[in-house]
């Protein structure tokens, strides 16, 4: 796929990925991911530094268990917002700069790292989402995808 396409591509499955989010909508938005895909979040001092410690990770079937649960648990009010989408360093791969409200206070920010694949009736789907936060102390229990 050719790198502008490429983006084209990742900017609408990003609005797809935080409208189904703020939306409560997690069918939809386990619908973005390939059948294989895997879900993980981290501080960016884990990512920088290789450590393989992650605060969440999983593949989809342990991520709706995740919303089952995490719907009971937090009722706050999402909104997600994009601020910039560039190319990662691997082919089919994209980074999103984000920040995450809730109740309408900023909560999260840091980056979203995607490998995005084509499924079989071409598609671009999520294979892998690694959500990096940039602080150094989280404040909130991660219930929900981010």
């Amino acid at each position: 796929m050719p790198k502008t396409n490429q983006i084209a591509g990742a900017r609408l499955l990003l609005d797809r990925y935080i409208s189904a989010l703020d939306q409560r909508d997690f069918q939809a938005w386990l619908n973005l991911y390939h059948p294989e895909g895997f879900y993980a979040v981290l501080r960016r001092t884990e990512y920088e530094t290789g450590n393989n410690v992650l605060l969440v990770g999983e593949d989809l079937r342990r991520l709706r268990a995740r919303f089952e649960s995490g719907e009971s648990r937090d009722k706050r009010r999402m909104l997600h917002s994009i601020a910039w989408i560039v190319e990662g360093k691997e082919e089919g791969s994209i980074l999103a700069g984000f920040t995450l409200w809730l109740d309408g206070r900023p909560s999260n920010c840091g980056c979203y790292e995607m490998r995005l694949v084509q499924d079989d009736q071409g598609q671009m789907k999520i294979r892998r989402c690694t959500v990096i936060l940039d602080g150094d102390v989280i404040q909130d229990t991660v219930y929900l995808p981010i």
